[in-house]
């Protein structure tokens, strides 16, 4: 099965979980920004946030940004170590 198959069954509206996941998968480490703003004011489009958005619908009612990323552990369970892995090193920087 070629991987954009893949991707369409496991993410369908996460691409950003694929993206960073598949890094994971493949030893390649994702760096923030420095300065990064998570809490950063969006603006939009006027009347584009009407109905249904992608926040919208990965973020809240199903979760589908949860579902998705436990499909993607799912299809590939070598990524929970990675993730584990990578997890432990970042809280011996920490300290």
């Amino acid at each position: 099965m070629k991987s954009s198959q893949i991707f369409r069954e496991i993410c369908t509206t996460n691409d950003d979980i694929w993206f960073w996941l598949m890094a994971a998968l493949n030893h390649v480490r994702v760096r923030a920004t420095e300065g990064n703003r998570p809490h950063l004011a969006l603006a939009y489009v006027g009347s584009t946030q009407k109905g249904p958005t992608l926040s919208s619908i990965n973020d809240g009612g199903e979760k589908l940004f949860w579902k998705d990323f436990h499909r993607m552990l799912g299809h590939y369970p070598e990524l929970e170590k990675i993730l584990r892995d990578e997890y432990e090193l970042m809280k011996e920087n920490e300290a």
